[in-house]
């Protein structure tokens, strides 16, 4: 009886590999007529993508309309543009119906790229060779868990489950775990400066990342600042305490008192600010003169919608010299599995050469 099962008793042939996968692609084109997904990007610019930019997709009325890569080389394949992922916020919104990895080598690298990217945010994901993760969980899911499993308000966790792209808490199944995970691990790289001193964390969000500094970092008292009256209000009562405050104010603008703080932290802020040279200028008022900045921003990952400015090293360290010294560059690479040397998993020096997804500067004041 005639069958298309690979062979069991020996590794498939080159030809049965061919069909398979062919098959799954022809199986991804499918899935995307059936959802109406009709103009797509192919996230990859290698060698699996140049046979596949017209077919199977053309005959399941699905169209190829860019192609993703995060350094292209050249500007288009076939006809299609190459462009990088950060380069789709200039698409009119809703005219990427999705977006499928288009790789059988690093299809999970380029996935979880993917799921990380501020720019790709809300356009469905497809993996040709692997199983998608599950759906994203919707604001009403959410919602409901944060009441019956963890006790919220329903206040809290209906603006939780709402504002979760922008103040999310951490120590809530809100996001998926890799993105957590990314948040919490800065955290703890700037735990290991706080020791006994005093503490200001700007754009603090709902304070999770202070009262970590707080009690892992055993910091001396620290200050969780937001511009976000509601964030303050929950980070109050959920992460004050004794050593643990939070107030609302401008991160550009604190109110503070000029070299009243050891160190300054600020995860994901700068690249939020229009004024970004005001940020680097109220920390070197407020920290003391041998006092310590923390401060982070994604690499070079574009504009979007919430990110107003793009770094890269040159340019953040550009901004940082005006005000502040001795500057130590550290990438963010996620991963699960720290390595021994590291202050924090998936987080070191960066070596020559080498591009992080998120950049960390480590810098003193001038004084």
């Amino acid at each position: 009886m005639p069958t298309t099962a690979l062979h069991t008793d020996s590794a498939p042939q080159a030809g049965e590999i061919q069909t398979l996968c062919q098959m799954l692609i022809e199986r991804t084109a499918a899935l995307c007529e059936a959802r109406n997904y009709r103009r797509i990007a192919l996230y990859g610019a290698g060698r699996h993508t140049l046979p596949i930019i017209r077919q199977p997709w053309q005959w399941h009325d699905v169209r190829v309309v860019a192609i993703l890569d995060d350094s292209p080389r050249v500007p288009a394949l076939r006809g299609v543009p190459v462009i990088r992922p950060h380069d789709l916020t200039l698409h009119p919104p809703g005219s990427i119906h999705a977006i499928v990895i288009s790789s059988d080598t690093y299809e999970s690298e380029i996935y979880e790229r993917a799921t990380r990217n501020p720019a790709l945010r809300g356009i469905p994901l497809l993996r040709i060779y692997s199983e998608p993760a599950p759906a994203r969980p919707s604001p009403a899911d959410i919602y409901a868990r944060l009441i019956t499993r963890w006790g919220l308000t329903e206040t809290d966790a209906r603006w939780l489950a709402e504002n979760r792209d922008e103040r999310h808490d951490a120590t809530l199944p809100m996001l998926p775990p890799e993105r957590t995970e990314l948040h919490l691990r800065r955290y703890e790289f700037a735990a290991r400066y706080v020791a006994g001193r005093h503490v200001v964390d700007a754009a603090c969000g709902t304070g999770y990342g202070s009262s970590l500094l707080s009690i892992q970092g055993r910091a001396a008292s620290v200050t969780g600042i937001d511009i976000e009256p509601r964030a303050t209000d929950y980070a109050t009562r959920r992460f004050g305490s004794p050593n643990t405050r939070f107030m609302c104010a401008s991160a550009t603008a604190t109110g503070l008192p000029a070299s009243s703080f050891d160190v300054g932290v600020s995860f994901e802020t700068i690249e939020h600010i229009q004024d970004a040279k005001g940020l680097i200028e109220e920390f070197a008022r407020i920290l003391k003169p041998r006092g310590t900045l923390v401060l982070s921003t994604p690499n070079n990952a574009g504009l979007t919608k919430h990110h107003v400015h793009t770094f890269t090293q040159q340019s953040l360290g550009e901004l940082l010299d005006t005000r502040f010294t001795d500057i130590q560059w550290h990438g963010q690479w996620a991963r699960t599995e720290p390595a021994a040397a590291e202050p924090a998993a998936g987080i070191r020096p960066i070596e020559p050469g080498e591009s992080p997804e998120y950049l960390i500067a480590v810098a003193t004041p001038r004084k």
